[in-house]
């Protein structure tokens, strides 16, 4: 039983066997429970978890006397940690927009690193393509493979460029994105919002022109031959078909279709026209081939 405070004076009696002093208690039981800190505070620190402890024969002004310095330089550890955390400068970086530009052709895409505020000593962070989603883009076709690297900001610096060499080509395709994430910084934090940038190449093909060629562009009537082929003037990703509707005279065709594959330039095939003898003594006459074609 814990002993009696003195009726007037309010505190402990004089150390007995049965009741030893402040200087002679020893811990009884440590509770391994922690309760979180009720009691509200000042400031934008965050509540303690208190570990409480028992102990034989502490009561009343002396058991709040040992607590609450513990509570107090565990606050204020808390509280300077976080004011240093919300001092460090904020990493971000940007999303850019590039047009793609035509086959041989290649364009600059520059990602901007910044920093919320200057900073007096060196900052870095580690970049690269977002290893689970880099976008819509393919790494060495639409534009050069980013090696992972590393920004340095001197003290003083608040940003940095990331450059990104796009490839152009010929194909009309939907616009093309790629995704660079920050990490690992130094002496800064990474934005909740923005530490990963989308760039996005924009698409500025349109369907491939149709070209058509007739060799030889005389032939005789009697038994001559003309072949007509296709060529486009760039490569176009999918299937184009060019299909001949209508030869002006007298003429037959041996097939009405060419097919240029994905990917190629020119028809994997020709056409042949051949003159029909009609056995007159005429003028020479000219034919003409009408053809439409179908990007798929």
């Amino acid at each position: 039983m814990p002993p009696a405070l003195h009726p007037r004076s309010g505190s402990p009696p004089a150390p007995t066997d049965e009741h030893p002093g402040i200087d002679h208690l020893r811990p009884h039981a440590i509770s391994e429970r922690a309760s979180t800190l009720s009691q509200a505070t000042r400031g934008r620190a965050p509540a303690l978890p208190e570990e409480k402890c028992r102990w034989s024969g502490l009561h009343g002004s002396a058991r709040r006397r040992f607590v609450l310095p513990l509570l107090t330089a565990a606050w204020l550890w808390a509280f300077a940690a976080d004011t240093a955390a919300q001092s460090l400068p904020t990493l971000s970086i940007d999303s850019p927009r590039v047009t793609e530009g035509r086959r041989g052709e290649t364009a600059a895409m520059t990602f901007t690193v910044s920093l919320s505020a200057a900073s007096t000593g060196t900052v870095t962070v580690a970049y690269a393509t977002d290893g689970a989603n880099p976008g819509t883009a393919t790494a060495g076709t639409d534009y050069t493979t980013l090696s992972p690297g590393t920004l340095t900001f001197a003290a003083g610096e608040t940003s940095r460029t990331i450059t990104v060499t796009i490839t152009g080509d010929g194909a009309d395709e939907f616009h093309e994105t790629i995704r660079v994430t920050l990490s690992n910084p130094t002496n800064a934090v990474l934005s909740s919002t923005r530490a990963t940038g989308t760039g996005t190449i924009t698409d500025d093909d349109g369907p491939p022109t149709v070209m058509l060629s007739v060799e030889p562009s005389s032939i005789s009537e009697n038994g001559g031959t003309a072949t007509v082929s296709v060529t486009l003037d760039d490569i176009w990703t999918n299937l184009v078909r060019v299909r001949f509707s209508d030869v002006a005279g007298a003429w037959t065709v041996g097939s009405t279709t060419i097919d240029v594959p994905p990917g190629s330039t020119t028809g994997s095939r020709t056409v042949t026209i051949t003159a029909v003898d009609n056995a007159r003594d005429e003028e020479d006459r000219a034919f003409t081939v009408t053809a439409t074609a179908w990007a798929y």
